[in-house]
Formats: C-alpha cells, structure tokens, sequence
C-alpha cells in the first residue's frame, strides 16, 4: 500500500521562524531595557529549545526576564508582537516550495489503476489558522493542503477551558488528523523538527481503538532543534530508543522519500 497522507509541521519546517523568534525576543528585551545577553541564533535556540519543550512560551519569557502574559490578551506584548511580525514576514526555507510541489505531484492519481485516491496533505500546528493562513497565500503553497490542525482545532480538546492542558506537539492532534486525512497511522509520513514531533508519532491510539499505530517520521534538521539532537532520538519505556524513520539536512531530500513508499 502506498502513502495515504502525509503531516507537515510549519514553525521550523517551513517557515523560517527560529530566526525570527531569535529577533522578536532580542526586540521585546531591547523596547523593555533588558539586557539580551545572546548574541548567536545557536545561543538563543539551545536554551529556548529547553524550555518551550518543559514549560511553554510564557516560560520563555518569564526565563529571560521579559514582561508577557500569554492568557491576556490586553497585554503590551501583543499589539508589539502584531506590529513587529508585519514589519518582519516570516519567511520560507529555501526548496521547501519545490520539495512541496513535487511531493504533492507523487500524490496525485496517475496510469497506475491500483491506486484511486490521492495522497492528503495537511498542516499540524497550534499557531491558528488565522495567522498562518496568509503566509501559506503569499508564499502560493496554500493549494497544496487538504486540511489542517491548528490552535482552533485543538481548542475544542482544551480541559476546561485551560489551554495549558493540551501542548503540542501532541498524539491528540496527530491522531485527529488521521481521522481526517482517512489515513492509517503506517501509511502516514510526519515532517517534524523536534523530538516532540517524534515522540506525538509514536504509539498512537485512537478513540476506540485497540492496536496502537506509528507514523513514518522524517526529522527535519534544518529547523529548531538539528541533527544532532534528533539523532539521540527518545526513550520510550520498555520499547528503548525511539529514532526518526528518516533524517534529511535539506527540503529536497524529501520527494525522494516520499517516493520510495509510493
């Protein structure tokens, strides 16, 4: 059986976002007087990696001294954080635009008669959909998605009302998206830049369901955290080191992937 979906993660993965993370935190601390004491992107991601993965965004800001409160909305940092974001567009890694294009081709109905349904794609993110849907128009990449799970998405699996009960990356989101791409968990690729986006691929069990599914996982070095740290992989209990299926430094690696599973 051939690919039947495929997840595709936006922060680190396709839009160039560590690099503009690393400018908006060095901004809030020079509009606030804090002294910013990282002067490289590696610096600034090898401690913001830690911490959104342990405690969350407002963790960042709460670890570098920066005022910020991620549950108000009336909050300084927001309208500064709008305002900073339309002077600085994210960006999109260099070849992911092709790498895209031609992975959504191989997913397309050809002469072969075995196979009567195209290959889905979809977006998996907890930015929401407003934020990220005009860069997906502006880039001319937004045709190439079926569907998406986004902060909207995700806030309907919230603990009473307590976004802080669901982060991702997470088996919920990942779960609910093979339920709406109608795929199984084995003919499902995950393009991811984190360990976290491995460990939510992992031993998936859907609502009802009694066996557990995995998901083919490409680690995308090129985006927050690197090749160095997805090759550690995670331990998973009894089952030891999980490791990504597949890890690739550039964009283009990735239809020759997907096309040896076609």
């Amino acid at each position: 059986m051939g690919l039947q979906g495929g997840l595709i993660d936006w922060d680190g993965v396709i839009a160039k976002t560590p690099e503009r993370q690393f400018k908006w935190f060095r901004e809030w601390a020079r509009q606030n007087n804090i002294e910013f004491t990282y002067d490289t992107l590696e610096e600034f991601l090898a401690v913001y990696n830690k911490i959104i993965s342990e405690k969350s965004a407002q963790g960042v800001y709460d670890a570098f001294g920066l005022p910020c409160e991620m549950s108000n909305p009336q909050h300084p940092v927001w309208p500064a954080y709008d305002h900073f974001k339309a002077t600085n567009p994210v960006e999109m890694y260099d070849g992911i635009e092709q790498a895209l294009i031609d992975v959504w081709k191989l997913g397309r109905l050809n002469a072969n008669s075995s196979r009567n349904q195209t290959m889905r794609l979809a977006i998996n993110t907890t930015n929401s959909w407003k934020s990220i849907y005009p860069d997906l128009v502006r880039f001319g990449i937004d045709y190439l998605f079926d569907s998406y799970c986004t902060a909207e998405t995700l806030h309907n699996f919230e603990g009473s009302g307590n976004s802080a009960a669901l982060h991702k990356p997470s088996k919920v989101s990942v779960a609910l998206m093979l339920h709406i791409l109608g795929s199984e968990g084995r003919t499902t690729f995950h393009l991811g830049d984190t360990i976290g986006d491995l460990r939510a691929s992992y031993d998936i069990r859907r609502h009802g369901g009694i066996n557990s599914e995995t998901l083919i996982t490409i680690g995308a070095a090129w985006g927050f955290e690197g090749r160095a740290v997805l090759e550690k992989g995670y331990s998973a209990n009894d089952s030891g080191t999980i490791h990504f299926t597949h890890i690739i430094d550039h964009p283009s690696e990735l239809p020759k992937i997907i096309k040896a599973y076609r």
